[in-house]
């Protein structure tokens, strides 16, 4: 699983030989009526629109803080490329430089003989702690080492921010970059109750073999992180949502239901940011689990036609058994939605999605 969404700048796709086909379609069925090929490129104009808008815009805005957005903080914080930290500190231990050194070069056994005299949450003369500096070495054996002896798991920073926020600070530009080392570093490091504080630090957990059991460790030992919210409002469920998978989303409902009725400050729901990303099997599984359903602000479309134009079939289908989904709009809202999400089905040449609605709601 990612660890992070798909670029927001993939293809805008033309209208599909389904539609191009149309005109002639209804010439034979229904003699006398005239769809023109004016008709058509309207019909391919407001749908190519749409698309765009909903498979670029809208998936931006709807993640908004929940990603880190600004590769400069990591410098203007004083953290290098590497993802140590060069800011200078007047209570380093002179030790630390040359465990430093140890570390960065794998020696275990000269670790093992300085942490005689070397205490072991020291700092080096940039503020870096012995642990962190095995972490972002990618030096993970000496990393467990470390906290076997009593390292803190949180790191230990003036900043006072945990070892994991520190990581992840800025993951596209600092720090660790190999998928298999983050994974082992998350597993180590939550193994040993270390704590997140920032809200986009969560997203590593996905891109991880297991992150349903990386979940449950960490809130397990930290209980309060099942209600961690991002500036703008996305819950945990909203990440879960978008990038994990129905067992994560279980067990997150399971601690606390009421994610399942949270929605950002844009109104957006676990529901759009699970459709949003396609993860079409955990979308089915939070309309199944009760999630309650409305269009996000800004823009006043159902369900139905965010699944119709990221071509789900499983979730039109479940959208469209969905009595509560229906009775959750306005009269006549859902019917005109379903009406349009036939459109972009034709538009985009997904006949198969056009039929099924057509069928349950006889248009």
């Amino acid at each position: 699983m990612p660890c992070a969404p798909q670029p927001f700048d993939g293809p805008i796709p033309e209208a599909s030989p389904a539609l191009l086909a149309l005109p002639d379609e209804i010439r034979d069925t229904f003699p006398g009526r005239v769809f023109s090929p004016e008709a058509v490129a309207r019909l391919s104009k407001t749908n190519k629109r749409d698309f765009t808008n909903i498979t670029t815009n809208l998936r931006r805005k709807s993640w908004i803080d929940a990603i880190p957005s600004d590769p400069t903080l990591p410098e203007q914080i004083g953290m290098e490329p590497s993802g140590r930290w060069k800011r200078p500190c007047t209570l380093f231990h002179d030790g630390a430089v040359e465990m430093g050194v140890a570390i960065e070069l794998g020696d275990m056994e000269e670790v093992k003989s300085l942490l005689s005299r070397v205490p072991i949450n020291s700092l080096d003369p940039n503020s870096n702690c012995l642990l962190h500096l095995a972490l972002v070495s990618n030096q993970i054996p000496i990393a467990h080492l470390l906290l076997q002896k009593g390292a803190y798991p949180d790191g230990y920073h003036p900043s006072t921010i945990p070892e994991l926020d520190q990581l992840f600070l800025s993951p596209c530009n600092t720090g660790p970059q190999s998928p298999e080392v983050r994974q082992e570093i998350l597993t180590l490091l939550i193994r040993h109750e270390a704590s997140i504080s920032r809200f986009s630090t969560q997203n590593m957990i996905y891109g991880t073999k297991s992150p349903v059991t990386l979940l449950e460790f960490l809130i397990i030992n930290h209980p309060e992180t099942v209600d961690l919210r991002s500036a703008s409002g996305h819950t945990l469920l909203h990440t879960a949502a978008a990038l994990g998978d129905r067992w994560c989303c279980q067990f997150l409902v399971d601690k606390a239901e009421h994610l399942l009725t949270m929605d950002t400050d844009w109104d957006v729901t676990a529901l759009h940011m699970a459709i949003l990303e396609k993860n079409e099997f955990t979308a089915c599984w939070l309309i199944s689990a009760g999630v309650h359903f409305h269009a996000r602000s800004g823009f006043n479309r159902t369900e139905l036609f965010l699944a119709v134009t990221m071509g789900l079939p499983s979730v039109v289908r479940a959208l469209i058994n969905s009595q509560a989904a229906e009775r959750a709009y306005p009269p006549g809202k859902w019917k005109a939605d379903a009406k349009a999400a036939v459109r972009m089905a034709i538009y985009l040449g997904h006949t198969e999605l056009a039929t099924m609605i057509r069928r349950k709601y006889t248009l």
